[in-house]
């Protein structure tokens, strides 16, 4: 079974990764760094990389670019948080074989893997089998005629392989007529696989996606890039748009000319539709936030991520100001002898563990230095694929934090 390498900063997420795929039966090890990951591509040989974009010294491209220093033919996988378009630029320029935003689930993260590793044996076989015609070239003719056999017994495993594959796969002439195409087709698009072959390519994309792939694949060509990978809208069989996220590779002959080119399609509807949603749901909270009487933040890695216009209004700090605090310098706003029991309070809370309050009186410091008495109630939530702290701030009073005492329940 193929061996995975996952290198990411967060812990839970190398955890839930290495589940993941260890259920499906892949060797897994992880590192938390770049430097680690190298060390361990030293030391071992691994068929899949997967690194988050995102990590301290060193990027995960700058990771991917070490790691073709030493094996430029091992697929890589990008995941990360905050997807943009340059960072999807830069790691198709990289050479990377997948590009997957955060939170990935445990389909996305195994079928991806699973392509690659199939990649990946593909490459290595048909590496075997040139160095074992170069050292055998005095028995040509029937090294050959034994050597086509095994490639077409490999050709049909691929196609055995292809046709149970969930992603389109596809493969079309320089000209852009379809040549191959799997069973994927029919779910994806509603095209039977006898139908779609011999067409034109044109005839199953929009045409703002054909000038879109146009442009790509000229640009690729100039930069001698060997793929791309962009988000395309396909025609289905009905006329409507389906949106796939692709990778299209160049297929060179002996002469260097690209002869061909391979693709594959995914289908991201439902991915299109989980964003939607989560823009519509992030909109509706703030509607709610911006109309609500009491002060709202979110903190999430020791840092706020969110106040509503109410927080500046108890503690003087505008919600650009508080925002940008770095993590761990929103204690500032807290009062010296409650800080240390305060923190233990959300370190509780974050981490689920019995021991923490729900709502209790404490003594914020306000720009001006003033004291404030706020009532905090809390709860954990999942912000943006991550956990993180909903605080609620309520006025309080100089008795209502006497009457509890700070490590009180407070009655109200």
């Amino acid at each position: 079974m193929a061996r995975i390498l996952i290198v990411d900063d967060e812990p839970g997420i190398r955890l839930t990764l290495q589940e993941f795929l260890r259920d499906e039966g892949f060797e897994v090890e992880t590192a938390q760094d770049s430097f680690e990951a190298l060390a361990l591509l030293d030391r071992h040989r691994f068929d899949v990389v997967v690194t988050d974009v995102i990590l301290p010294r060193q990027s995960g491209v700058e990771l991917m670019h070490a790691i073709r220093e030493r094996d430029p033919e091992i697929p890589i996988i990008l995941i990360t948080g905050e997807p943009t378009v340059d960072s999807a630029v830069e790691a198709v320029r990289a050479g990377a074989f997948n590009y997957l935003p955060k939170p990935v689930g445990g389909d996305a993260i195994c079928t991806t893997v699973a392509n690659a590793a199939k990649v990946r044996q593909l490459q290595e076989d048909n590496h075997q089998l040139w160095l074992e015609l170069s050292e055998h070239r005095e028995h040509l003719e029937d090294l050959v005629q034994e050597r086509t056999q095994a490639l077409e017994e490999s050709e049909a495993r691929y196609r055995r392989l292809t046709e149970n594959a969930v992603d389109m796969i596809w493969r079309i002439s320089f000209e852009g007529t379809v040549l191959f195409v799997n069973n994927a087709v029919e779910k994806q698009l509603g095209w039977s696989v006898e139908r779609a072959l011999g067409r034109e390519m044109e005839e199953y994309l929009t045409e703002p996606s054909i000038e879109r792939i146009r442009q790509s694949l000229r640009e690729a060509f100039h930069r001698n890039e060997s793929s791309i990978q962009l988000e395309v809208d396909f025609r289905h069989v009905d006329g409507t748009p389906t949106p796939c996220e692709a990778t299209i590779s160049f297929i060179r002959g002996e002469s260097g000319r690209v002869e061909a080119f391979e693709g594959i399609s995914r289908d991201i509807s439902h991915r299109r539709d989980m964003e939607a949603r989560l823009r519509d749901r992030e909109e509706m909270f703030r509607s709610i936030t911006e109309e609500a009487y009491f002060g709202i933040l979110i903190i999430q890695d020791e840092k706020i991520r969110y106040a509503n216009h109410i927080c500046p209004k108890f503690l003087g700090y505008t919600i650009d100001e508080m925002t940008a605090f770095l993590p761990g310098e929103a204690i500032k706003m807290l009062h010296p002898e409650d800080i240390s029991v305060m923190l233990e309070q959300h370190r509780r809370k974050l981490n689920q563990e019995s021991g923490f309050l729900e709502s209790y009186v404490f003594r914020a410091i306000h720009r001006d230095g003033h004291p404030v008495y706020l009532r905090l109630c809390s709860k954990r939530i999942d912000y943006r694929g991550r956990s993180a702290i909903l605080v609620n701030l309520i006025p309080a009073d100089e008795q209502a934090w006497s009457k509890q005492g700070f490590l009180k329940r407070s009655d109200g």
